[in-house]
């Protein structure tokens, strides 16, 4: 296990470059076109599952 400590000012520079890097215009193509079809296929299904919670209560 590691650990580092960074200021919550470098976190969000180091997030924020991480975003201002992003050159792709579809997460799910780039995912299929750098990882394959069976990532792309499992992270749709991760998305269509989110997509479904949106709309259920938190009924116990």
């Amino acid at each position: 296990p590691y650990r580092a400590t960074i200021s919550h000012e470098e976190f969000a520079r180091g997030i924020a470059k991480l975003i201002k890097d992003i050159r792709y215009t579809n997460f799910k193509n780039e995912v299929l076109r750098k990882m394959g079809s069976q990532r792309e296929q499992t992270y749709s299904k991760v998305w269509h599952t989110l997509q479904e919670l949106e709309g259920l209560t938190n009924e116990t």
